[in-house]
């Protein structure tokens, strides 16, 4: 962890934390993942239910934060942002996989009630 991670802690003031990230302070972002790592991918998890997807999910939560940090307001919490962008990442996967995902239907399966049989 870098000393800007290790030199932090939960009783200063978030907005110092806001505007290293806003300057682009790489040290300021790799605290934002350390610290909200873990329960951005549970939220996440706990709404997919697949630990791969939750994951694919976090990165791409802490990819957005980073794209957008810029247009974070100040006095807003950063850990609601944060959730979200989590929850809107989990809805859109969860939408996505919805209307993408087919149904594969043996051509040696039996025919269910109401359908009826091909013959050759």
């Amino acid at each position: 962890m870098s000393d800007w991670a290790s030199a932090l802690s939960w009783g200063r003031d978030e907005s110092e934390l806001v505007s290293e990230l806003q300057a682009g302070s790489g040290a300021a972002f790799d605290f934002l993942v350390t610290h909200y790592h873990a329960p951005v991918f549970n939220l996440i998890l706990s709404m997919l239910a697949d630990p791969s997807d939750a994951a694919d999910g976090t990165q791409e939560v802490f990819l957005k934060a980073f794209k957008g940090i810029r247009s974070f307001r100040q006095g807003s919490s950063l850990k609601t942002w944060l959730y979200r962008i989590a929850i809107r990442e989990a809805l859109n996967h969860r939408r996505w996989f919805k209307r993408h995902l087919q149904k594969n239907i043996s051509i040696d399966a039996e025919p269910q009630e109401g359908q009826c049989k091909l013959e050759n």
